[in-house]
């Protein structure tokens, strides 16, 4: 089974590295970047990654717009500022070879600046489901924290591996990302 990763970015210059790195097992990552202008894209390029260029009209649509450019059997949605760990990356390999379920949530590790948050609702902290056959999920069309839509007849199913996310290296990003989200 092939496996496509698509990573949504857009000036991510110090993550997308270690981002695609914990993917470079897959058979092909897609960047859906929003015009970077910080040399994101740059870096994705070097890597291996094919890139898109994607105008940001909501995190639904550039997500459903990613999906569109991914060709394998399976996708690994992530966002730059996540981590694919290797004991995911296995249970992952291992599942996709005898499935029984089409879609699956990924539980995350949150890490605030430098500090894992295993508190207040951030652990463990699922978003949408982050693996699924091609063609089994779309996200709904919300600016921002976009839902998705089960395409499939089966429920979903759970990993029990951890990825990484590493939203916020200081305060500055905490109240930026606030800003940015409450004015979508």
């Amino acid at each position: 089974m092939k496996i496509s990763v698509y990573i949504i970015a857009f000036n991510e210059a110090e993550k997308i590295r270690d981002c695609i790195n914990s993917v470079l097992w897959a058979d092909e990552i897609v960047v859906a970047d929003s015009h970077s202008t910080d040399g994101t894209t740059e870096i994705a390029h070097e890597l291996g990654a094919k890139i898109i260029h994607i105008p940001f009209q909501g995190y639904g649509s550039l997500r459903n717009q990613a999906i569109k450019h991914c060709s394998g059997e399976w996708i690994l949605s992530l966002d730059s500022d996540e981590r694919c760990t290797d004991k995911v990356r296995d249970e992952i390999l291992e599942l996709i070879n005898n499935p029984p379920l089409d879609i699956y949530k990924i539980p995350r590790i949150n890490f605030f600046m430098g500090k894992w948050i295993k508190f207040s609702g951030w652990y463990p902290n699922y978003r949408q489901p982050q693996l699924f056959k091609n063609g089994k999920m779309i996200y709904s069309m919300e600016q921002v924290h976009e839902g998705f839509v089960n395409k499939s007849n089966k429920e979903i199913g759970y990993l029990n591996n951890h990825i990484w996310q590493f939203p916020f290296k200081d305060t500055e990003q905490l109240i930026h990302k606030a800003n940015r989200y409450s004015s979508l």
